[in-house]
């Protein structure tokens, strides 16, 4: 697999969006202002496909 795994991802499947993070595993991450940011720009391109 190499040295380097990817923590977020998005990309365009079978005529949708998808988006992964792999953070938000501790309660403490939904208090972090930079989580939320990540967190919510993945929903929002999921959702609506571009960029906030």
């Amino acid at each position: 697999m190499g040295a380097v795994h990817p923590i977020s991802w998005y990309h365009e499947y079978d005529g949708g969006r998808v988006f992964y993070t792999g953070l938000g595993h501790v309660e403490e991450a939904f208090e972090d202002a930079d989580f939320l940011k990540h967190l919510y720009g993945g929903i929002w391109y999921a959702a609506l496909g571009k960029p906030l």
